[in-house]
């Protein structure tokens, strides 16, 4: 296509002025193989316009334009013309030339998207503005100038909606659009008299579509889409302020309020328009969340899917098919219709300025934020292939394995166009899946609540409550009452805490522990003989230590042997107990009825006298004699009630 349209451009300019142009500026060639390469659409305006390309080589025409600059430029290229065809075709030559300098732009990587998108918006508003003026001039020399009751002038603002509105508009894309007027009233008057505000400028409004969408021999302006207004097809034309505050307070449904996220005052009396954007901003933004936001863009999608489902193309659908621009669209503004009332900075018009203030302000989380801006670069750059081809209104991906491979080629994906195709395939798939689970995760229906059934409380949760116990209550289901006379190790470490009321297996508590948790460690009460009555409530002291090999010394006259430490250990103490045989509980001390003592020198000579059962096992006993202890006796003390034995062995009080 490139070398077939070069050929072409080549036959119909002077061909030394041609290569001359070629050698002069080294860029020429490349832009010219990939303008014409790229879009038949642009190869045809450069023919047409042969003299163009000498424009767009210059240095100031490959830039950004500001709005004000294609003003100028406009006006300047239609003060020639005064006639309605002559400025009409004036308009369009202005508009095509701009068009194949903010393509080629696009097409040479120059510019990003949304670049582009907005030049595209600017020239739209450039040319709306133009058609809005020479169209109200010529209805005021007609009908004079319109006022409202007081005598004052009135205007009439053109609102942008959707893609215009967002200043992201496409190559073919229609522009929709709202006209409002300040009050109702009558004109002044002039060559055909006077007529109702509302009239006259219905009339203008007829004008400026007119005047955008009559083909000519250079082609047409814009498409206007006028669907968008209050009651859409079957509304009037154009309504006052008034006629639009009333309309959206009472009767506008949601999709109509998602529609006004993105109004903007394109042309027109500003301050009309500023008046209509401060009536629309506390319809379209309420404070809280209305929970009809997602229900209702849920049902818009899924009617979308369905005529998508009849006509067969729903995965070829770059904007309405799965995953598509329009998911990405609908998941921002539902989130914009639900936090913006509440948080003004949301109250933003493009989609991908959006997408970058809900992922700041924490409403997406950054990697799906990331995601959706990536995702809407790489849909809208497919969409803008598509129609920069042919300058035709079409999202749909071409069927045929040749022409997929030339899209992703002009899309960027490098290799034959057999390679191009496959990568493409999988980066689009990747991207419309992303996109689409996103969408599905916050429209989800979300199953309704089961409701709530009445439960009966447990026995402990009764006990604890001081309820009147299960006897004097009605009776318990089947259920429960099997639930609850199982044994417990079926029926886990806790009570069942609640049973449904009914037929059906009776469940388990949630979060209940299916088997029997271990007991915490406690240390038990240590073993001990019975202390006599008469026993002495001092610890008995201990024993000196002695030197390696050393005997005891006896013990004097009338007095108990001081034990030591510790003992021969079990066995020794089995030995001694069988070669001494019993003792008299006379001289075995405290301890003697439950245990025999060993005699001295017992068990290799080391002498353990009866113990008096200590308050610590391990220690030896007191070692003292009964008449001695009653001796030493301290006066006894009232008697205090017993507590619970504590683990170590000590008794404390409750």
């Amino acid at each position: 296509m490139a070398l077939n349209n070069l050929e072409r451009y080549a036959a119909a300019v002077d061909r030394s002025v041609f290569y001359a142009t070629l050698a002069q500026h080294p860029g020429a060639l490349p832009l010219l193989v990939c303008v014409f390469g790229s879009s038949q659409f642009l190869a045809d305006t450069l023919h047409r316009r042969p003299q163009a390309l000498a424009w767009l080589l210059e240095p100031r025409t490959m830039r950004v334009w500001l709005p004000e600059d294609l003003a100028a430029e406009l006006a300047q290229a239609l003060g020639p013309f005064e006639g309605r065809v002559a400025r009409m075709k004036a308009l369009r030559r202005f508009k095509y030339r701009h068009l194949l300098r903010i393509g080629a732009r696009d097409l040479l990587g120059d510019a990003d998207l949304a670049v582009t998108t907005e030049e595209l918006a600017h020239l739209a508003d450039a040319c709306l503005a133009e058609a809005l003026v020479f169209t109200e001039s010529a209805a005021r020399v007609d009908y004079g100038a319109p006022l409202d009751p007081s005598g004052a002038e009135t205007g009439v603002a053109v609102i942008a909606m959707g893609k215009l509105g967002g200043e992201e508009l496409n190559y073919a894309s229609d522009i929709d659009l709202i006209f409002v007027y300040g009050a109702d009233g009558e004109t002044a008057g002039g060559g055909r008299g006077r007529v109702a505000n509302n009239e006259y400028f219905a009339r203008v409004c007829r004008g400026v579509v007119a005047f955008l969408e009559e083909a000519t021999e250079e082609g047409y302006a814009f498409r206007v889409d006028l669907r968008l207004r209050p009651e859409g097809r079957m509304g009037s034309i154009i309504l006052s302020l008034p006629g639009y505050r009333d309309y959206y307070r009472d009767r506008a449904e949601l999709w109509e309020r998602q529609a006004l996220v993105k109004a903007r005052v394109a042309a027109g009396d500003l301050r009309v328009g500023a008046r209509f954007m401060a009536e629309v901003r506390e319809v379209v933004y309420r404070p809280g969340l209305d929970a009809r936001i997602v229900p209702a863009i849920r049902t818009m999608k899924a009617q979308i899917d369905r005529t998508l489902e009849e006509e067969g193309s729903a995965a070829a659908n770059v904007k309405l098919g799965r995953g598509g621009i329009r998911e990405i669209e609908f998941l921002v503004q539902a989130l914009q219709l639900l936090y913006a009332g509440d948080d003004a900075w949301l109250r933003e018009r493009n989609t991908l300025k959006a997408v970058f203030r809900l992922t700041e302000r924490g409403y997406l989380a950054p990697d799906l934020g990331r995601m959706l801006s990536e995702a809407y670069v790489h849909l809208r750059t497919v969409e803008h292939r598509l129609q920069i081809l042919y300058e035709f209104q079409t999202h749909t991906l071409p069927s045929s394995a040749l022409e997929l491979g030339r899209l992703a080629r002009r899309v960027g994906m490098p290799g034959p166009p057999a390679q191009a195709a496959r990568a493409f395939r999988a980066r689009h798939r990747r991207v419309t899946t992303a996109v689409h689970r996103a969408f599905r995760a916050f429209f989800a229906e979300r199953a309704p609540a089961p409701r709530r059934r009445f439960r009966l409380p447990s026995v402990m949760a009764l006990g604890a409550t001081g309820s009147a116990p299960w006897g004097t209550r009605a009776p318990l289901p089947d259920a429960a009452r099997r639930a609850l006379e199982e044994p417990r190790p079926r029926r886990g470490a806790q009570p069942v805490r609640a049973l449904p009321v009914g037929g059906g297996p009776a469940r388990r508590a949630r979060r209940a522990p299916r088997r029997e948790p271990r007991a915490p460690h406690r240390a038990r009460p240590r073993v001990r003989g019975r202390r006599p009555p008469d026993a002495a409530p001092h610890r008995p002291a201990r024993a000196p230590r002695l030197a390696r090999g050393a005997r005891p010394a006896p013990p004097a006259q009338g007095e108990a042997g001081v034990p030591r430490r510790g003992g021969p250990g079990l066995r020794g103490r089995a030995r001694a107990r069988r070669a001494a045989g019993p003792i008299a509980p006379a001289q075995a001390g405290g301890g003697a009825d439950d245990r025999r003592a060993v005699p001295p020198g017992g068990d290799d000579d080391r002498g353990l006298r009866a113990r008096d059962d200590g308050a610590r096992r391990g220690r030896a006993g007191g070692g003292l004699a009964p008449d001695a202890r009653a001796a030493r006796r301290p006066p006894r003390r009232p008697a205090r009630r017993a507590g619970p034995v504590h683990p170590r062995g000590r008794r404390g009080a409750r």
